[in-house]
């Protein structure tokens, strides 16, 4: 979906933003407003544990807080089809 087919083709910035921010499409963080297109935490974690490999052998983390090669190029498909409204 394009911003414009939902009615952002005109909007200034500050209502863009109000618009997102009212729609849950923004968080803050360290002092930054963030914009959040989609969440893949499902994708991560359970509700009470992350466990660190996928139930295909597939290790998520290389430390932390970053995703292993591994996993990003398996979630590709996944992730495109989510975030491809961003794309058009």
């Amino acid at each position: 979906m394009k911003l414009a087919t939902i009615g952002y083709e005109r909007a200034t910035q500050a209502d863009l933003i109000a618009r997102l921010k009212a729609a849950g499409h923004t968080y803050e963080l360290d002092g930054a407003l963030w914009f959040r297109a989609t969440d893949f935490g499902d994708w991560l974690c359970q509700p009470t544990r992350c466990w660190p490999v996928t139930s295909t052998h597939v290790l998520r983390y290389r430390d932390g807080h970053h995703l292993t090669n591994t996993f990003a190029i398996a979630m590709a498909p996944a992730m495109y089809s989510r975030l491809r409204w961003l794309m058009r």
